[in-house]
């Protein structure tokens, strides 16, 4: 019975040891899987973070060049139709068309950074402009009260000093008024 006990005890003994092992092996085992699913997960979360930061700086990176872009855009435009006033008696352009010739000259001064189609889908022009009107608007104002040039995104990108409606203004306020002819001495000749 001696043996029966002891074989019965060490049996008993060794399946609860090895019950209480294997118990406290699946409990780690447990945990084994519960951290390489959070290792997993941690690497998700890097990973996942890394994708959205990409995503966010591509999208940064292509705002930035297409806000640099529309403002060269706008300025080379407002250069465009300032010359054409100069050279057409103010009188405003009725389509992108009359426009080719002053874009040709503001190539000849610097060179040909863009092509006149890029220009034409960056940049809209209010073409249903009186001249007379618009000039007549700006004279003696210090901010533009009209918006005639502008980026075709909608956005309002421009250069500092170099918004295509404040060059129109200063260009407007810089030609002379038409007024009486004068006589030369004083006076003015009067029909």
């Amino acid at each position: 019975m001696r043996a029966l006990h002891a074989y019965w005890t060490f049996s008993v003994g060794a399946r609860f040891r090895l019950d209480w092992r294997s118990f406290y092996a699946n409990d780690r085992q447990s945990v084994t899987p519960q951290k390489d699913g959070m290792k997993f997960n941690v690497h998700r979360a890097i990973v996942g973070l890394f994708v959205a930061l990409t995503a966010v700086g591509l999208i940064v990176a292509y705002n930035v060049d297409r806000t640099i872009r529309n403002a060269y855009a706008v300025w080379w435009v407002a250069d465009m139709v300032i010359i054409h006033l100069e050279s057409n008696e103010n009188r405003w352009p009725t389509s992108w068309d009359e426009l080719r010739d002053d874009y040709e000259i503001c190539v000849s001064r610097s060179g040909q950074p863009w092509t006149f189609e890029e220009l034409r889908n960056r940049v809209e022009i209010d073409f249903d402009i009186v001249t007379d009107k618009l000039m007549e608007s700006a004279r003696g104002k210090s901010v533009p009260n009209f918006r005639v040039i502008y980026p075709s995104d909608g956005t309002e990108a421009h250069w500092k000093h170099q918004e295509p409606n404040r060059k129109l203004l200063d260009y407007f306020n810089e030609v002379p008024r038409p007024g009486p002819a004068r006589t030369g001495i004083g006076g003015s000749a009067v029909n």
